[in-house]
């Protein structure tokens, strides 16, 4: 069972035939977030790695014309302290003409959804640390800073 969404818009199941559309989503959100002169060619393999029938994919998609708007991929994943069983949302993604709808909130939702259905105990995402917004979105949603993903270049 799919979550509510705002009036004008329908849920569609995704499939891993729409890899194209996902890795465009995956670009733009690297983009918006790190700048147009991000290396882009790791998430096309990122998709080689995780991308399946275990992975589900919805769409947000306008009730008039049926276009994809937004979407949520998902997988199950383990956390590392306890061990437990929890669904990771590797991208929620909504067109910029889209935005501040409900949308967002509404796919963040449907993972949770997923994640009970599955009997996952919990919901993990990396996000950005310069995305103000995408940062607001997941603590309104009830996530919080769990662990800090630091890094060193080479």
């Amino acid at each position: 069972m799919a979550v509510a969404l705002p009036a004008g818009y329908d849920w569609q199941l995704g499939h891993p035939c729409d890899r194209t559309q996902l890795l465009d989503y995956l670009q733009a959100s690297v983009r918006e977030s790190l700048g147009s002169a991000s290396p882009l060619g790791h998430l096309s393999s990122t998709l080689d790695r995780f991308l399946s029938r275990e992975t589900p994919i919805w769409w947000v998609v306008t009730a008039r014309d049926r276009q994809i708007v937004g979407g949520l991929w998902a997988g199950r994943s383990q956390e590392q302290r306890r061990g437990d069983r929890q669904t990771h949302v590797f991208l929620v993604y909504v067109e910029p003409s889209h935005r501040r709808r409900g949308l967002a909130t509404a796919l963040l939702m449907q993972a949770e959804e997923w994640a009970r259905a599955q009997g996952d105990r919990g919901l993990s995402l990396q996000v950005y640390a310069d995305n103000p917004g995408a940062i607001a979105l997941y603590q309104r949603a009830g996530f919080s800073v769990e662990s800090l993903n630091l890094s060193k270049p080479l």
